[in-house]
């Protein structure tokens, strides 16, 4: 389910909201016990929960309800998309999501919403991407990236597989810039095998970051 965003002009990263460094911190494990709860006077609906523990589908709707009443927590994003559900074994709800900047994926855009037993707020973490600055439409195809991602590799390498493409936002030093994520399988003769991750700018071309 998506969640459009009504932005709010007051900061609010020191009040009620834990910022979590590095898109790795949201895996879902380790996420069952988060470090922060926000103080009751600071949100709403910590108090509103139902009598017994959730089902998943209580869980998220709990989630996205909570989030249309706290705007402030979202603060310069645009939108929002449910893309997984946990429930621990304390039976605390964690509900996923990732950041849409005009409908294309933020890379490393995502939020955790945590719930307790009984569906009240417990915590939010994120590593959201906030007042992107951006235009979402492409000059290049997905075919063009990825030839350039390929030439920007070892040429020695040979393609094992077509490269898998996907039309991405990233942040990068600073800049905001459209970009298609391209993930080659490049093998030698040795038979070892290389994934490198190619962001392609899909407005001037060009790499603009690999891992």
């Amino acid at each position: 389910m998506r969640h459009p965003v009504v932005g709010s002009a007051s900061p609010i990263r020191s009040v009620v909201l834990l910022t979590l460094v590095g898109a790795g911190a949201l895996g879902l494990a380790g996420c069952s016990t988060p470090t922060w709860a926000p103080p009751d006077a600071e949100l709403s609906g910590v108090e509103s929960a139902p009598a017994n523990p959730m089902a998943a589908h209580e869980a998220e709707a709990q989630a996205d309800a909570l989030l249309e009443q706290n705007p402030k927590l979202l603060d310069g994003v645009d939108e929002l998309e449910q893309i997984g559900t946990e429930l621990d074994a304390s039976d605390m709800g964690h509900v996923r999501y990732r950041q849409l900047h005009g409908g294309v994926p933020v890379f490393g855009g995502e939020a955790i919403v945590h719930l307790t037993p009984r569906g009240a707020l417990f915590g939010v973490s994120d590593t959201l991407v906030r007042d992107i600055a951006v235009d979402a439409t492409p000059a290049i195809d997905a075919e063009t990236a990825r030839i350039m991602a390929r030439a920007s590799q070892d040429t020695s390498l040979a393609l094992e597989e077509a490269p898998e493409s996907q039309l991405v936002v990233l942040r990068r030093d600073g800049t905001d810039r459209l970009t298609w994520k391209v993930t080659l399988r490049l093998v030698d003769d040795a038979g070892l095998v290389a994934l490198p991750v190619v962001f392609v700018d899909a407005q001037a071309g060009g790499v603009a970051w690999s891992y």
